[in-house]
């Protein structure tokens, strides 16, 4: 069976929810909560809970934070390089509406994940199988992966996390390594590739440029935009389009992208083509979007299906 590696990041999310509109520079009245997360830790779990086989790979301290987080992954298989720094934390806070005022990402145990520590964690890669990294990783790290990736015929996967962070993937990239898939927002995408992303024409472009990069050899093979309330972008390379977003009700979008990433990987991997791929992510990022949680416990397969129908 085809398996799951998704390296990167796993750390607690603290929560903040202001009441009503947010006010800058001053006290917000509101509450927290804590739950687990991180971009490669949701996508293992979205994986594991749609009935694949993945293996989180990732640094964790020895900490409290630490044992929460290897606690929460009991359902899956956890390679954690234990370290002296901190476990990571995000700390998100959000508007009475739901949406992300500001983020501040405390990874710095990120660092560790050196490739010495890497290789021993994926020697057992093989043909079809998907390393799924996201760019909380060092750019060497990186360049790293996407070379063992190809080495092994495996697929390559990337989420950018942030625009701060979508720069770690250029090393990839400007190696013309093979790519299966990227998931980038418009602003990480116009980091990437310098293409200014307001419209259609523009999103278009973007992805091109992804796609073929300087020598006009195709290194993506497919790319994913989210576009938030709008819904996603799809491209191959060679046909391309919307799909809207699924979201009735949001109470959290924390999660929400990495639910859509880790569902369209389902469904690619089950042979479903980009666009039908692209409506899964959707309803995926749906369910997350109204769940207080950063990964929809609820999530199965069979619920996936129904949006094909």
């Amino acid at each position: 069976m085809t398996s799951f590696y998704c390296v990167g990041g796993a750390n607690v999310d603290v929560k903040c929810h202001i009441t009503g509109k947010a006010i800058l520079a001053t006290s917000n009245p509101g509450n927290t909560q804590s739950s687990v997360g991180g971009v490669a830790r949701n996508l293992a779990h979205n994986l594991s809970l749609l009935g694949l086989q993945p293996k989180l790979i990732t640094s964790l301290g020895d900490d409290a934070h630490g044992d929460m987080i290897r606690t929460a992954c009991a359902g899956f298989e956890v390679r954690a390089l234990k370290t002296s720094e901190p476990t990571g934390t995000y700390t998100a806070v959000m508007d009475g509406a739901g949406d992300l005022v500001i983020g501040v990402a405390a990874m710095e145990t990120m660092a560790m994940l050196d490739v010495a520590f890497l290789a021993q964690a994926l020697s057992d890669v093989a043909a079809g199988d998907f390393i799924v990294a996201d760019a909380n990783l060092t750019p060497e790290a990186l360049l790293w992966l996407g070379q063992w990736a190809q080495a092994r015929n495996a697929f390559f996967v990337l989420e950018p996390v942030s625009v701060a962070k979508s720069t770690h993937l250029l090393p990839v990239l400007q190696a013309e390594l093979p790519v299966f898939l990227m998931s980038p927002n418009m602003a990480q995408l116009a980091a990437l590739t310098g293409v200014q992303t307001l419209g259609e024409d523009d999103l278009e472009a973007a992805c091109a440029a992804l796609h073929f990069g300087r020598t006009k050899q195709k290194r993506v093979s497919y790319i994913l935009v989210g576009l938030g309330p709008r819904g996603v972008f799809w491209s191959n390379g060679m046909r391309c389009g919307f799909q809207p977003s699924q979201v009735s009700a949001l109470v959290d979008a924390t999660g929400a992208g990495d639910a859509a990433l880790a569902a369209a990987l389902w469904a690619l991997s089950g042979g479903v083509n980009l666009r039908e791929s692209a409506i899964v992510g959707q309803y995926a990022a749906a369910l997350t979007a109204a769940s207080p949680l950063s990964v929809y416990p609820e999530l199965s397969a069979a619920l996936l299906l129904q949006s094909l129908h």
